[in-house]
Parts: C-alpha cells; structure tokens; sequence
C-alpha cells in the first residue's frame, strides 16, 4: 500500500513538473508577444523620422567642400591661385583665374571674370562667341553667319553679302552690286539696282554695268548708262 502511494506522488510530482513548465513557456511566449506589439511600432516610427542638415562643411584650412540640397562646392588654395568647383541641378562650374561654366544650354570660358568664350544653343540654332579681354564681343559665328569685330571696325560674311564697316563708311558686297558709302553719307552703287528705290532700300535687277552716284539724301547725282 505504502508502495502505491508513493508512486502515486511521484507521478503527481512529475505531472506538476510538466504543468510549471508548460506555464513558464505560454508566460514567456505571452511577454514576447507582448513586447513585441510595444516595440514594433516604435521602429516602425523611428523609420519615418529624417535626420535634415543645411549643410555639411569638411575643411583641413587650406581646402574645403560643402554640401547642400542644391549644390556641391569644393574650394582649394586661396588668393590668386584660388580655384573652386561647384555642382548643381543645372550647371557645373570650374573656378579660378581661367573659368568654365557647362550648362545644359551651352558653355562660358571665363579669364579674370571677364568671358572670352561663349558656346550657347537655342531653338533656333547654335551660335559661337569669342570676345576681348574686356568681355565684349569680339566674333561671332552661327549656322549662316561670321562677325568679326573690334574697336575700329566690323566684318559681317553671310552667304548673300559681305558687309564692311570702319567708322561711318561701310561698304557692301552681294552677288549682283557693290555698294560704298563714305563718312560724308555719300555713295557710290555699281551693279543691279535702279536708281528710283534708293530712298527704300530696295534693290531690283537692272543694268549690272550700271554706276549710280548719289548724294547724303540719296539724291542720284550720277548714272551710266
């Protein structure tokens, strides 16, 4: 009998066992739950959160670089030896004594701040600019067109003429007449034009052995034939 009731207990005891470790296992199963519906949405949260800078500067002294949301500057040496380069959404930009801006619509070369070179595109075409130390327009050259300038004079060559201009006198060159006209206003036509449609600039085929003189109004002084 005394045998029975301690084999008893020894299987109420192991059962007890089973039944702890059974509830040790749904509690820690119960708290995972649980901590994991508290920090789920805290790391769902923390995703969405942005670290947002202005900018961020790196500098050993004697070179530096910035970045910003529109922009990347580097900057090197200092004084007249400076250069600098910066980036944006629409342009890049070398810097120094000679510099280079690239754009989408074309390309400036630069010499102490003053541009010397100028490649620019449009819609209606493509024109290609060299100017004087002074930035001023120099030469000019597009898809029909050749300009050269400076200070004393200009030359203009396009297909249909050729212009020439020194002061106040200038003279012009097609294939049917050449025109001169001194400082004075006075001209000197040889070619096709008739004399009645100088006052209108118009010019229409006529005699291409024709001489017409003509005074500062455009009064026809002389003709032949």
């Amino acid at each position: 009998m005394t045998d029975q009731l301690l084999a008893r207990i020894e299987r109420l005891e192991r059962q007890n066992k089973r039944m702890k470790a059974a509830l040790s296992a749904l509690c820690l199963f119960l708290g995972t739950l649980l901590t994991m519906a508290q920090t789920l949405p805290k790391k769902a949260g923390n995703s969405m959160d942005r670290l947002e800078v202005r900018e961020i500067v790196l500098s050993d002294g004697a070179t530096s670089a910035k970045l910003t949301p529109g922009s990347l500057t580097f900057n090197a040496k200092s004084g007249y030896e400076a250069e600098k380069a910066a980036i944006t959404a629409s342009s890049i930009s070398l810097g120094g004594r000679y510099a280079t801006e690239i754009k989408p619509t074309g390309l400036t070369c630069s010499r102490d701040g003053a541009p010397r070179f100028d490649l620019h595109v449009g819609e209606i075409g493509a024109q290609v600019a060299l100017k004087n130390p002074s930035g001023l327009l120099g030469t000019m050259l597009d898809e029909t067109t050749l300009v050269l300038i400076n200070n004393s004079g200009m030359l203009s060559m396009r297909p249909e003429h050729l212009f020439l201009q020194k002061g106040e006198a200038d003279a012009l060159l097609s294939p049917s007449s050449l025109r001169i006209r001194d400082t004075d206003k006075y001209k000197a036509i040889l070619g096709q034009v008739d004399p009645t449609t100088l006052k209108t600039g118009e010019a229409r085929a006529g005699n291409a052995a024709s001489l017409i003189l003509s005074g500062k109004d455009d009064t026809v002084i002389w003709q032949a034939p």
